[in-house]
């Protein structure tokens, strides 16, 4: 059974990428530098007559499978002990949607850009619709998105300061982590 966490993230990254009418969903779930290339066996599993996987797809695990009957049509090593840095950016996307609307615009902060392995070249005073920090987030492991969606949400959270925001913000994680089943 897919969690509510995920099937709320899942269906607003639906809305993100692609047409209305799909109900599916691709989740690359490991950073391209550290991708290897499918064979020609794990690509040959998919069991949707409409759906062919890319040949040049990279990721080390993937999982393409539909929200409403949760009936799983391609995955590529799904098992795989990855580590949790894309786990924590979907939870960073699904408690900033809590706080931020996602056409509402970020300013992006001098603290934000300087976040550590930041991968979406953002610049200080660029903005950007909240829905586009979390596509960069989500698509490219982009940490300087990431800390751009925190703040503005931790900000909402009554925080004054960057540190301030940013702590409020991981509270609000740290919360909705232990209420999940």
């Amino acid at each position: 059974m897919i969690s509510s966490l995920s099937t709320f993230f899942l269906s607003f990254f639906i809305a993100l990428q692609l047409p209305a009418a799909s109900q599916l969903a691709l989740i690359n779930l490991a950073a391209p530098e550290d991708a290897v290339p499918p064979t020609e066996k794990e690509t040959s599993t998919i069991t949707h007559p409409n759906i062919s996987i890319p040949a040049d797809l990279s990721a080390r695990s993937v999982v393409l499978f539909d929200i409403d009957s949760e009936e799983t049509f391609f995955s590529l090593r799904s098992d795989a002990r990855l580590p949790i840095a894309s786990l924590t950016k979907v939870m960073t996307g699904f408690v900033a949607l809590r706080y931020l609307n996602p056409d509402e615009t970020v300013v992006i902060s001098k603290e934000a850009v300087e976040t550590y392995g930041s991968a979406g070249d953002l610049k200080a005073g660029e903005s950007f619709k909240v829905r586009d920090l979390i596509a960069a987030m989500m698509m490219y492991s982009s940490n300087d998105a990431a800390t751009a969606l925190a703040e503005a949400a931790g900000g909402r959270l009554g925080g004054n300061s960057f540190s301030d925001k940013i702590e409020r913000f991981v509270g609000e994680m740290r919360a909705e982590a232990a209420a999940l089943d």
